[in-house]
């Protein structure tokens, strides 16, 4: 399975005044993502058969953009994609998804660290996924403690 990771796009400002699971992209953030999407495309070379999104209104967005890059795949809302989740959670999550070829997973920090610290064998305390950006890893089979391999980490487009 190819797993699509992307860390939402930039968003308003903690300063903004709004709660934070309100904040939206600015639309700096919006175009730099899709650009990076687009990239993201052109590189798995087909669309996908499904987005995942954390319920929070910036990866919704987020995912929003995906889903008009990608070809308008089906959509699902998952509270596992919550930033302070557990990736064990999001594997078993995934793993009701095995038959699918390629997922894209729209979530947030700390929990995008985590996850591709898992898949990879990384240590994530030295690791930072930047908001927009996106990581492209080919995962043999979905578990509770699944391997991938990273094919590309693409960060936020200008």
């Amino acid at each position: 399975m190819l797993v699509i990771i992307v860390r939402h796009g930039e968003a308003e400002p903690k300063s903004s005044g709004k709660r934070d699971e309100e904040r939206r992209l600015t639309s700096e953030g919006s175009i730099r993502l899709r650009n990076t999407l687009m990239l993201a495309k052109e590189i798995a070379g087909r669309n996908v058969d499904l987005i995942l999104s954390s319920p929070i209104a910036r990866a919704r967005e987020s995912a929003g953009i995906a889903g008009e890059v990608f070809g308008q795949p089906r959509l699902e809302i998952q509270e596992s994609l919550e930033p302070q989740s557990s990736p064990y959670e999001v594997y078993r999550s995934l793993s009701q998804y095995g038959q699918l070829e390629r997922v894209i997973l729209v979530t947030h920090q700390p929990l995008v660290s985590h996850m591709l610290a898992g898949l990879l064998n990384w240590n994530d305390r030295y690791f930072s996924f930047k908001t927009g950006s996106v990581a492209m890893i080919e995962v043999k089979e979905m578990g509770a403690n699944p391997e991938g391999v990273l094919l590309a980490l693409l960060p936020s487009h200008a």
